[in-house]
């Protein structure tokens, strides 16, 4: 018969075991754990406990943190112990041996440095500096929905505390990943600070930081990432993507540290490490993420500059469907939203070539025919998009009924859709002008029902009147110039005059064509 170490003990009515049989119960129900303890390398060797010595200051200020040989669970406990045993004594096995009872004598200036050193400094970097100014890196998500900075940055300039409401709602973006990146990039975690301290600086004045501490993070920011440009292996880096695409919203926020120019000069270095790092290395979501916050910033820098952006070629469009996640339909990663995306990068290409045409001394039938068909074609495919996104509103609980920040996704995406639908038609009424009147009523319609939705959310969805005011700007220069397009033509061609296209231009404002 197998021998078995359980030990059955018996009891006599309602008397107590004798102490015998306590014994024995304690060493039973204590065996798993001194058999653990034994096999620990601690085990049979004498007061681990007690630390090395050291020689603290009493200036909180001048207390070193390599002056504390311990770690901070150790830390905690000993000035836990400390404390309560120094008010409520303990009984006399629970004491340290009398070597360790001399730090029992800590002073309460020593305490309180331990403290402080026990909740910062064996915190993460990123945990600090959430604590230090009040604000977490998913909080600023909403930044990256900003793509028309002059509109923004005034805002925020001249109304700082609505920064608050911009920020109210999450949304996906590349932030939620930056919890994991931190620490291990320079530039990186330059770039958070800055932007973290910016932001805490607009959304609680009260607390307000130094202009000189900004401006001395903002400039070790600029040299961490000219350092990791400078260098082969991390200049394609998505850290190094990622903190230049921090630094160019710490520009519109702060708008005092930079020039006019610091926007686009940090646009342009993003787009070249994007187009480095080529349309088949965006495969993680921190890099997807990365990606599609870029897209919107280049089209609208694209467009404003009569630039081709080369998002729109295959390869990239590729690289921007492959984004898509089955997800919420009115997500930034949804089919919807990606599908409207991966066209509106197309954008800019097709005004620099109608701009082009239209501007152009003697242009040929076949570019004519070809700026038409581009654009026909555009017209045709946002059509299709736009029957879809209608489909799911009757589908999907009506815009009342859903969060502030789906909500807001709607919208944003219905008036994305409105302002490259007034674009379109008005490069359809420049390369084709006895369509211009049925185009330009089209303009009107769709500019009104944008001011409209603006007002509408101004009161109750500030969040989304804001970026409804920057998609209002392009729309608000083409009714401006509706005019032009409405008057006689001095031409007999089917083309707009140049000098009107290039009213339209300076009006947005945006780089007229050469001609």
């Amino acid at each position: 018969m197998v021998q078995t170490s359980f030990e059955f003990v018996m009891q006599e009515g309602p008397k107590r075991f004798s102490r015998v049989t306590q014994t024995k119960i304690r060493r039973q129900a204590m065996k798993a754990v001194g058999l653990a303890r034994r096999q620990t390398e601690r085990y049979g060797k004498h007061n681990l406990r007690q630390g090395s010595a050291v020689t603290y200051t009493k200036t909180e200020s001048e207390l070193s943190p390599t002056a504390v040989p311990i770690g901070v669970l150790e830390c905690d406990k000993r000035i836990a112990v400390h404390s309560k045993r120094s008010k409520h004594g303990g009984r006399r096995e629970d004491r340290y041996p009398k070597e360790e009872n001399t730090h029992a004598a800590i002073d309460e200036t020593v305490a309180m440095a331990l403290n402080k050193l026990s909740s910062s400094m064996f915190v993460s970097g990123l945990e600090q500096l959430m604590m230090d100014f009040n604000v977490e890196p998913a909080d600023l998500s909403a930044l990256t929905s900003i793509h028309i900075t002059a509109v923004a940055s005034a805002v925020l300039t001249t109304q700082p505390g609505r920064l608050k409401d911009l920020l109210s709602s999450r949304q996906w973006s590349y932030f939620e990943h930056l919890y994991s990146r931190f620490g291990h990039s320079a530039c990186l975690d330059d770039s958070v600070r800055c932007l973290i301290m910016v932001a805490q600086e607009l959304m609680a004045p009260s607390s307000r930081t130094p202009r000189r501490v900004i401006l001395t993070q903002y400039g070790r920011a600029l040299r961490s990432l000219q350092k990791a440009i400078d260098a082969p292996g991390s200049r394609a880096d998505p850290d190094t993507l990622c903190a230049t695409n921090m630094l160019q919203l710490f520009s519109v926020l702060y708008p005092a540290a930079c020039t006019a120019e610091t926007w686009s000069q940090h646009l342009t270095g993003s787009m070249r490490m994007i187009e480095l790092r080529g349309p088949h290395d965006f495969k993680t979501d921190y890099e997807k993420a990365l990606l599609i916050a870029a897209a919107g910033t280049i089209t609208t820098e694209t467009f404003y500059r009569n630039q081709v952006s080369f998002l729109e070629e295959p390869e990239w469009q590729k690289a921007i469907l492959a984004c898509k996640l089955e997800t919420d339909l009115f997500s930034d990663r949804s089919s919807l939203a990606i599908d409207l995306g991966a066209l509106m990068v197309k954008l800019p290409g097709a005004c620099k070539r109608v701009g082009d045409v239209v501007c152009s001394t003697n242009p040929s039938p076949a570019a004519i025919t070809t700026a038409r068909q581009e654009v026909r074609q555009l017209r045709k495919a946002l059509r299709q998009w736009r029957n879809l996104f209608d489909t799911e509103l009757i589908i999907d609980p009506p815009p009342a009924s859903v969060p502030p920040s789906q909500r807001y996704k709607r919208l944003d995406a219905l008036a994305n859709a409105l302002v490259l639908e007034v674009v379109l038609a008005r490069l359809a009424g420049s390369v084709q002008v006895s369509e211009r009147f049925a185009m330009e009523d089209e303009i009107q319609q769709h500019g009104a029902h944008i001011a409209s939705m603006e007002a509408s959310c101004y009161a109750r969805d500030y969040r989304t009147a804001f970026y409804l005011s920057q998609k209002y700007v392009i729309a608000a220069a083409l009714m401006e110039t509706s005019h032009l397009w409405r008057a006689p033509c001095s031409s007999s061609g089917e083309l707009i005059e140049a000098w009107k296209f290039r009213a339209w231009c300076d009006a947005v404002p945006r780089q007229s064509p050469l001609g």
